[in-house]
């Protein structure tokens, strides 16, 4: 199980399917008052989902905690569907999924 804390900002959880299509679509982050209070500082992730994560607010800051120990090697899987992240579809590929994250908050 790996869980994600929000310590300062909000975020947006997203889970993809087995074919990279978003299937859940998690907001987290700091309480405030206001219509944005009731949402959750954290979440759990399954290690068999595909994930990502992005910050909705500039300035917000994640705590990210995996069971140990620590394997760089194997830090970091990415999904076939994927673009490489430092190909040129990676920039486009991220700022899609962030207005599809921040649409499905009604923002």
């Amino acid at each position: 199980m790996e869980t994600l804390v929000a310590v300062k900002g909000r975020f947006a959880l997203l889970v993809f399917d087995e074919l990279g299509a978003v299937s859940r679509v998690v907001q987290f982050g700091v309480a405030r008052s206001g219509p944005d209070a009731p949402m959750n500082c954290g979440v759990e992730i399954s290690p068999k989902d595909w994930h990502t994560v992005i910050a909705i607010e500039p300035g917000s800051v994640l705590l990210e905690v995996k069971p140990g120990p620590f394997a760089p090697n194997v830090a970091k899987e990415f999904a076939a569907w994927a673009p490489d992240e430092s190909s040129p579809e990676a920039s486009k590929y991220f700022h899609q999924l962030r207005r599809f994250a921040i649409k499905e908050r009604g923002q």
